[in-house]
């Protein structure tokens, strides 16, 4: 008689081409990520809408550390069945060295605001120190805007996690963020963005990202608060 388990079947060490190792790590940092933005989300049930935010990026490389950014932006609201909102990034990134890059910005929008639609212009400047901890990335975005039309400025420091893994063949990579927005001419924070999700390379150029966003912002004298569905494709030329 063989030493195998009882019921003579030995458990597989791969699951549909994936190794077993691979789905454990990835289910135990999703579920782990979960837990994380549950706690810091605990107002998700006061939420009063659902909106879906589709974004894309397009990176064309002009030289070895910089590259053109056109980025392409448009949301959805009431329950994800209106649009209202249009956004579009142009300007380029410079990778100043292995751990800091600069991009610069010009910012369209046009938005819906009650039954008239309005468009605004604005400028930004990124600085994003990108570092490691064991096996996890993270990137501190430092992101100043300045609106021509509301003569307005705006700092907004974004906290950004991952892990990469391996899984079936990709690489992908939960992630977790967080954002505040400090308003210079009201002299207080006026907007909170939490998320959790997913990225994936889908194939050479081409890669991936959905998350869940809680977004918690003052309008009015009030915070309210929104969920939010996001995808972005990034396309590298």
């Amino acid at each position: 008689m063989g030493s195998g388990p009882a019921n003579g079947l030995r458990t597989p060490a791969r699951v549909s081409g994936c190794p077993r190792r691979s789905i454990v790590l990835l289910t135990s940092i999703l579920s782990l990520f979960s837990i994380l933005v549950l706690m810091v989300t605990a107002e998700l049930c006061q939420a009063n809408d659902w909106e879906y935010w589709s974004r894309t990026d397009f990176r064309v490389p002009l030289n070895k550390r910089t590259k053109l950014s056109i980025k392409p932006e448009i949301r959805l609201r009431d329950n994800m069945s209106e649009f209202y909102y249009f956004k579009a990034y142009v300007g380029p990134t410079l990778k100043i060295t292995d751990h800091l890059d600069a991009a610069l910005y010009y910012v369209y929008i046009r938005k819906q605001v009650g039954d008239v639609w309005e468009s605004e212009d604005l400028a930004t400047l990124d600085g994003t120190l990108s570092f490691g901890l064991s096996d996890f990335k993270f990137a501190w975005r430092n992101r100043g805007e300045y609106g021509f039309d509301s003569e307005r400025w705006v700092y907004r420091a974004r906290i950004k996690g991952a892990r990469p893994v391996r899984f079936c063949g990709r690489q992908v990579a939960p992630l977790l963020s967080h954002e505040l927005f400090y308003d210079f001419d009201g002299g207080s924070s006026n907007e909170r963005r939490t998320s959790i999700g997913l990225s994936a390379k889908l194939v050479d150029r081409i890669a991936l990202e959905a998350s869940y966003i809680f977004r918690n912002k003052r309008q009015g004298g009030e915070w309210r608060s929104v969920n939010v569905l996001d995808t972005s494709l990034q396309f590298s030329l």
